[in-house]
């Protein structure tokens, strides 16, 4: 239906019924510079799930304008307290036409009888957004969880590869890592309460740390008997010193080196490498109303435990599962304890991978000129002009 504002031609398209109003613009195509879109009746309009601006225009019962909001971003809410209608233009067209809408009004006189309306709508829609608004914040939660779980399993790792991969001193630096997402402090006293706050949380079954590498194949490949004694423990041990010249440890020369056929698939140097993998809960008190019981509501439906113990005693329990990963060099000899997960097989199922085929051009120089370390002779002569096996570093 075309009508004319003031003397420039608009085509007006009517909602008039509940499920017109409803819908809105969020299923039509964007409005052209021509054409707009008249609620009745209707006081307050939102353009939450909009892709673009819009301009809106509240009018009385007679046509007359009560209210102009321009360029109404999307997510965003406008009202009118007394309004019978709105008009929706494209952005940056209101002041243009500024309507002499009792045309529109005049469109729908049916809609007189539809009072109520509006707080229908406002019941339907309103609980929708504040949900999505929740769940969106929910997610910024989950997110700074994460980020200090990251900090946290690092400081993990870093206690654990100088304190021989001990689980108490990897659990406890993890405490102190999570102590700023459990409220930090800024005295002694408050740290101490924060990390006994923390610690509580932790114990309460929301913890899990597990120790990927070295595996428990790792120790029956290479156990050091002489290092057992040395660190008074019953459990195996892996030696840390000398990794660049050694491939079994110094008392056992001939142990199970090569990761194709021994238990564990790796070298000594890989069971050197720390790996953790910690799994946490974030407790139901850290989550949004509503949107964090959604939330383990839909993982419990999903599966997200499945053949996890673990993981689906946290969502029953009303947490949502974080888990994190991190890998360290070993800088103490690692001692076996029950955290280290079994993982056998010789790596790549005991087939060795082609790394690729070699560069074209010839094997590379032995001693490039750009190597410092070739820099001068025995004669004092410049590197280019003596045999690479005759340099020697500078003093």
């Amino acid at each position: 239906m075309s009508t004319t504002a003031a003397s420039l031609p608009l085509t007006i398209h009517r909602a008039q019924s509940f499920g017109a109003r409803l819908g809105g613009l969020l299923v039509r195509a964007p409005l052209r510079e021509d054409e707009a879109l008249y609620l009745l009746p209707c006081a307050s309009v939102h353009t939450a799930f909009m892709r673009y601006a819009i301009d809106v225009v509240f009018v009385d019962r007679s046509g007359q304008v009560l209210k102009v909001v321009a360029r109404l971003k999307p997510w965003r809410m406008a009202w009118c307290p007394g309004a019978h209608g709105a008009l929706e233009l494209r952005a940056g067209q209101a002041q243009r036409y500024r309507p002499r809408a009792a045309a529109a009004v005049a469109l729908a006189p049916a809609a007189l009888r539809q009072r109520g309306a509006t707080l229908v709508e406002a019941i339907l829609v309103l609980p929708t957004l504040l949900f999505t608004v929740l769940a969106v914040l929910q997610a910024g939660f989950v997110y700074y969880a994460k980020s200090n779980l990251n900090y946290a399993t690092f400081e993990a790792a870093r206690a654990g590869s100088v304190h021989n991969a001990s689980v108490a001193s990897i659990t406890l630096a993890f405490q102190r890592g999570l102590l700023p997402y459990y409220g930090g402090g800024t005295t002694q006293g408050e740290l101490a309460a924060t990390l006994k706050k923390a610690a509580a949380d932790l114990g309460n079954a929301a913890l899990r740390v597990e120790i990927l590498s070295p595996t428990k194949e790792s120790f029956s490949d290479f156990n050091s008997p002489q290092l057992q004694a040395q660190l008074k423990t019953n459990q195996s041990v892996i030696p840390n010193t000398a990794l660049d010249e050694l491939l079994c440890p110094r008392d056992v020369p001939g142990c199970k080196s090569d990761p194709k056929s021994n238990a564990s698939g790796q070298t000594l140097l890989d069971a050197n490498l720390l790996k953790l993998r910690i799994t946490y809960g974030i407790p139901p008190e850290k989550q949004m109303p509503l949107a964090g019981r959604f939330y383990t509501w839909a993982l419990g439906k999903l599966g997200a435990g499945a053949g996890d113990a673990f993981k689906q005693q946290l969502i029953d329990a009303g947490r949502i599962p974080i888990v994190t990963h991190t890998v360290l060099r070993m800088q103490s000899d690692a001692i076996q304890n029950s955290a280290m997960v079994s993982h056998a097989g010789p790596g790549n199922q005991g087939e060795p991978v082609d790394p690729g085929t070699t560069p074209s051009g010839g094997p590379l120089p032995t001693c490039p000129w750009w190597d410092p370390a070739c820099s001068i002779c025995p004669d004092g002569s410049s590197s280019d002009k003596c045999k690479p096996e005759i340099c020697i570093p500078p003093p």
